[in-house]
């Protein structure tokens, strides 16, 4: 019984440190293709033209790749227009602009992505801030 129970222990072991190495195989699967069609653009782009094959070939490689993330719960959430939140946002810069209220996002650089409504990479963006005659006003 001590063997029977030692083996099926190891057994489950084996299992277990296999199905956490090839967790990711359906997900990888799945960009596969999207790798394909980013080498068939850029091959395409050596044959020349004016440029607008290519762009619209990488436009629909790019949706292509949100749909596979979507597809395992990734979503891509824009920030511009919103106010600032640290817990979701990255200021990376901050910019006078009396055109929006204070702690607005007025430009993204990278997006925001969720996992499952779990914030994967925050957002990064340039946040407007009260001009100096406003504060002065203010004050």
């Amino acid at each position: 019984e001590r063997a029977e129970l030692e083996n099926f222990r190891r057994r489950m072991q084996r299992e277990q440190a296999e199905s956490i190495r090839y967790a990711n195989e359906p997900l990888i699967r799945d960009l596969l293709p999207v790798l394909d069609n980013l080498e068939r653009a850029v091959n395409h782009a050596h044959g020349g033209g004016n440029g607008q094959p290519l762009f619209e070939g990488v436009s629909l490689v790019i949706r292509s790749f949100l749909d596979t993330l979507e597809k395992y719960g990734i979503t891509r959430v824009g920030a511009k227009g919103e106010l600032f939140d640290p817990s979701k946002h990255e200021a990376m810069a901050q910019t006078e602009r009396a055109d929006v209220a204070p702690n607005t996002v007025v430009d993204e650089y990278c997006p925001a992505y969720f996992l499952h409504g779990r914030l994967l990479r925050p957002a990064v963006v340039t946040v407007a801030k009260a001009s100096g005659e406003e504060k002065k006003t203010e004050e």
